[in-house]
């Protein structure tokens, strides 16, 4: 799972109330090597806007194919619309009827997952095909948000039911379903094995987990407050955030065998990670020792600083990697615009 656009955002919050107001605080299991500032091996490319009065714009989530998706934005924080780019240019993907949408993951076929206004004025999940833009509906409720899509179609995510109470769901084949978590849990990412992962209410926490054929394994020790996993790759490797003490700041981490590394930061105190690829590589953002938001990509014990655009001034966040290392996110633009890019 990606970092979130502003409809995500807000209808999250709309779901999931305060729930999800995770310290900005986290920290280390194990202390991590330090970072490495050297970006010198990436070439870092704007993608642009939607134009037509669209200045803003942020990649969440790119595919083995090099297709990217995520949303731009009219000047002003004005409504969000969603985008595949491919072969150097941004397409609108349209929206429900309402005047929002934002798209959060692709797969390899292309099909892409997303968020959308209706022309009722309801938050609904989509799955956008073929040029097509398909409402999947609630669990009952009025609201959904998806977040993640598989190889196979199967989309993963979070929605209102009939009492008002938000579920994990679960897409395929024209129905959603309950994942059968509890109220306020969250589902985030899925694998091609069906595997998937979020965040699950554990009495007075809220803590990490990996779904798998109907069996929740809890990534947290019973102590840890906070954290969520965000993204799952094909073995079952999950990237997460974690805060297990409130006097601490938020770390990203990376479970792999039952085992949780602290991913550290960038020299300062704070680190998220948003996506995985399947040979382990995570990528996210994190503060720099002089206070700046840098995206970042870790990869075997280190965490490298992606750097900025080069009109842009220090901020980026880097929220997805493919399997070839391709990384999307957003980064600092010229005129103090905040546009989506391809590390690459």
């Amino acid at each position: 799972m990606r970092h979130t656009s502003t409809i995500v955002r807000t209808a999250l919050a709309l779901l999931l109330g305060g729930l999800l107001a995770a310290p900005a605080a986290a920290a280390a299991q194990t202390a991590a090597p330090p970072a490495t500032p050297d970006q010198t091996r990436r070439q870092v490319i704007d993608l642009g806007t939607l134009g037509d009065g669209y200045t803003i714009s942020e990649a969440l989530a790119v595919n083995d194919r090099g297709q990217v998706v995520g949303y731009s934005m009219l000047a002003g924080l004005g409504p969000e619309h969603a985008f595949l780019w491919e072969h150097g240019r941004m397409r609108d993907l349209g929206t429900l009827g309402g005047l929002t949408s934002s798209a959060t993951d692709i797969n390899n076929h292309g099909q892409v997952a997303g968020v959308s206004l209706t022309a009722a004025g309801e938050t609904h999940a989509f799955l956008w095909a073929g040029g097509r833009m398909r409402d999947l509906g609630t669990l009952g409720g009025t609201t959904s948000v998806a977040q993640g899509i598989n190889d196979h179609g199967r989309v993963v995510g979070t929605s209102t039911n009939a009492a008002g109470e938000t579920h994990a769901f679960a897409w395929a084949n024209g129905r959603m379903r309950d994942l059968g978590l509890t109220a306020f849990a969250t589902a985030y990412d899925v694998n091609d094995r069906g595997q998937v992962t979020g965040g699950v209410p554990v009495g007075e926490a809220f803590h990490a987990y990996r779904l798998r054929r109907g069996h929740l394994t809890d990534l947290d020790a019973a102590d840890v407050p906070y954290s969520e996993g965000v993204a799952i790759n094909e073995a079952g490797q999950v990237a997460g955030n974690s805060a297990p003490a409130p006097a601490q700041f938020n770390h990203a981490f990376l479970w792999s065998r039952g085992r949780r590394i602290d991913l550290g930061t960038l020299g300062g105190e704070f680190s998220s990670a948003a996506g995985i690829n399947d040979h382990g590589a995570v990528v996210g953002q994190a503060n720099t020792t002089e206070g700046s938001l840098r995206a970042f990509v870790w990869r075997h014990g280190v965490m490298t600083d992606l750097g900025v655009l080069a009109d842009g001034e220090n901020g980026s966040r880097a929220n997805d990697i493919n399997n070839h290392g391709w990384v999307v996110g957003a980064s600092d633009a010229a005129g103090g615009e905040f546009h989506a890019v391809l590390w690459r």
